[in-house]
């Protein structure tokens, strides 16, 4: 919801002439994301916790894995609420470059 509109708006703001997208409205974005950012994307920000339901959840090391193993070159950052010292290690391992707290706001995390 705002949080990835806001994100969004913060990239276009930083990086004129960039391109943005934000998925995540629904399970449903999952297969057009992955699609998205093999086309070309230079950065990606993910969740930890896709969460729609208790049925429907995506974790976003899933997705890193998925990413690397189709050969994604690019920046992968996870945003998490779990940012303990062994949470940062594991979405490392994973394949995230960085890891951003869900405390730091849209524009600081942008800059």
């Amino acid at each position: 919801g705002v949080a990835r509109r806001l994100m969004t708006s913060q990239f276009l703001r930083y990086f004129p002439g960039s391109e943005a997208q934000a998925f995540g409205r629904s399970r449903e974005d999952v297969p057009a994301f992955v699609e998205a950012v093999l086309s070309g994307a230079d950065v990606v920000v993910l969740d930890q916790n896709l969460e729609w339901s208790r049925e429907e959840v995506v974790l976003g090391t899933d997705l890193l894995r998925e990413l690397l193993a189709k050969g994604f070159q690019g920046l992968l950052c996870m945003r998490s609420a779990n940012s303990a010292e062994a949470d940062v290690k594991f979405y490392r391992r994973c394949g995230a470059h960085c890891v951003i707290n869900k405390d730091c706001a849209p524009k600081e995390f942008v800059q």
